[in-house]
């Protein structure tokens, strides 16, 4: 606990030296700056202070300096540990940047946001003066990688990225956990050695696909289940369920700032399904569906083979991943997959 005090007023030490604002003018002049994130579950944007972040972890940014949107942010961002594409990305009407975590973090390290806000600004007497500006707007802690999955009430486990069946009329009851327990260092920010993590889970995608979902959860146990009904379902039928994990300390207690502002630490998603129904039409070695073999999709099986790419195993992406049709998507799938792009294989 002392170790984590004493590298929490370094850092602020640190940023309050080299961050601080030189001459009256400067601080006069010292603009309001705010971080967002956009939720991909909720399509919808959060202001966030502390991330818990993974190694490799992706998530969108934008900053406003006194209500109005950082345009150059980009070239402004002052980070560690994490680098910024400058692709800009739109969401909700307003643009935000990717940043991705280094793959190689060490967990429980921290590193800080900032934005470099230097300009010349015109001083009372009609001069102009360099200022010197460098707002701290929030730190990045990097925690444990962890896989989030789903989990029957008779113990059933799908990770996240799979599909479960329901046949119709069927009902199941989901809860849902952490590879390696709910538990997560706190970083240098707080007294407390660990933070516990609670899921939570939307379920409108699932709804809007005909499935009928429990409004509230039922607790059994430990864990407070959601339960699904494929009730007067068709078959291949199919929705999706996402699932994230917060801080319980955000939803409980003297800090919570509730559900809607919570930021997720780890997310998962669920496809469930109901079997029977159409194939999904699909171009053998086609995994990207341009209606072309080529490289591109020997490249696309090959990170499934090894998991950074996920489809689900009835989709036109994994059939069609799936080269030799052995039900899996292996290193020997991508290898024909390229032999056919450039003519030394045939796949039909």
């Amino acid at each position: 606990m002392k170790k984590y005090l004493s590298v929490f007023l370094t850092v602020l030490f640190v940023l309050l030296t080299v961050c601080a604002v030189p001459g009256a003018a400067a601080a006069e002049g010292n603009p309001q700056v705010r971080l967002f994130l956009w939720d991909e579950n909720t399509n919808s944007e959060k202001q966030v202070s502390v991330m818990y972040l993974s190694a490799g972890a992706t998530f969108l940014i934008r900053a406003e300096a006194d209500g109005q949107p950082v345009e150059d942010f980009p070239a402004r961002l002052q980070t560690m540990d994490a680098a910024l594409e400058t692709t800009p990305v739109e969401r909700g009407g307003k643009t935000y940047f990717r940043l991705r975590a280094a793959d190689t973090v060490y967990e429980n390290s921290s590193c800080t946001v900032g934005l470099d806000l230097s300009c010349m600004e015109t001083l009372p007497d009609g001069s102009e003066s360099y200022v010197w500006r460098c707002p701290m707007l929030g730190f990045f802690i990097f925690v444990p990688q962890k896989t989030p999955f789903a989990k029957t009430q008779d113990g059933m486990v799908y990770n996240s990225g799979e599909t479960l069946e329901l046949q119709e009329n069927e009902t199941v009851k989901l809860c849902f956990d952490l590879s390696g327990g709910a538990e997560i260092p706190s970083g240098a920010w707080s007294m407390d050695a660990t933070q516990i993590l609670i899921p939570g889970w939307y379920t409108q995608e699932l709804a809007a696909a005909g499935f009928t979902v429990s409004e509230a959860p039922e607790f059994i146990g430990d864990y407070a289940y959601l339960t699904v009904s494929a009730a007067g379902m068709k078959p291949g039928a199919e929705g999706t369920l996402r699932y994230h994990f917060v801080l319980l300390r955000d939803i409980s207690g003297d800090y919570a700032v509730g559900w809607d502002k919570a930021v997720s630490v780890y997310n998962g998603t669920l496809k469930i399904r109901v079997p029977g129904g159409t194939e999904p039409a699909f171009l053998l070695g086609d995994v990207d569906q341009n209606g072309k073999i080529e490289a591109a999709d020997a490249r696309l099986a090959l990170r499934a083979a090894v998991g950074l790419e996920t489809y689900a195993p009835d989709s036109a992406q994994f059939l069609a991943a799936d080269a030799d049709g052995s039900k899996a998507i292996e290193a020997a799938d991508a290898r024909l997959i390229l032999r056919a792009a450039v003519g030394l294989e045939s796949l039909s």
